[in-house]
């Protein structure tokens, strides 16, 4: 049954924007009548469709069991050339993470044109709410702007745990299992920061170091940055989902 995000909610009733009535009537050849799944703020509904234009639903129960798991895994990136953070995003979205955190540092390869910002910005939503009604969640992450990695890293304030995916510029680190295990609280907020292609330079590393980030190995593999970012994710799940 196809899921779709709703704009908004009145009484018992969901709104869909014309995307998605364009692509349920005329691309699905769905109609007046059929039941879908509604998602709205955190909560998804049996929903029947009363309108087409506008495409509106009735609700008619709420579906319960698909809140996913309270711990928060805010998964911070460099951005990466071409389409490939594409992949961070939309699988990342289906493992859970709650929150996007695109980033530069000095070794990232890929910008973001000035007055852009808010173009790619839309993208990456766009990215995100898509996932989500494919994958069935109900949590729609956050997805923030991209900022230079000194400003990501006075964000630090209000984790439980503050992770940098280090390749040994600061000697031996945990596992980054290790390192999510060693949290007491059962829901933690969690921040993991992936480096760009080439990796951060041992200045950066050390300046998270100073900002309290716990340096984590993500195995003796060296990984593409989206594997490593995508790693991080389902390993976070796995500790956490269903909880």
């Amino acid at each position: 049954m196809e899921r779709y995000l709703a704009k908004n909610r009145e009484g018992d009733r969901l709104y869909f924007d014309e995307e998605k009535a364009h692509h349920h009537f005329d691309v699905r050849r769905r109609k007046v009548g059929d039941l879908i799944e509604g998602s709205y703020e955190g909560k998804a509904y049996l929903s029947k469709i009363v309108s087409a234009d506008p495409f509106v639903a009735l609700i008619e129960e709420e579906i319960k069991g698909q809140e996913g798991p309270r711990a928060e895994l805010t998964l911070a990136f460099s951005l990466l050339r071409g389409s490939h953070h594409d992949l961070i995003l939309q699988k990342g979205t289906e493992l859970g993470v709650s929150c996007f955190r695109p980033f530069f540092s000095k070794r990232s390869v890929a910008s973001i044109e000035k007055g852009e910002e808010k173009k790619k910005k839309e993208r990456m939503e766009k990215i995100v709410e898509m996932a989500i009604e494919q994958c069935h969640r109900t949590r729609v992450p956050e997805v923030r702007e991209a900022v230079p990695f000194s400003k990501l890293l006075d964000e630090a304030e209000g984790y439980d745990l503050c992770l940098l995916a280090d390749e040994g510029l600061l000697g031996s680190p945990d596992t980054l299992l290790k390192a999510l295990e060693s949290v007491e609280k059962t829901d933690p907020k969690v921040i993991l920061v992936i480096g760009p292609e080439g990796g951060f330079e041992r200045s950066e590393a050390k300046q998270a170091l100073e900002k309290d980030f716990r340096p984590v190995s993500l195995g003796p593999s060296i990984l593409r940055a989206e594997t490593a970012a995508l790693y991080g994710a389902a390993l976070f799940s796995a500790l956490y989902e269903g909880r």
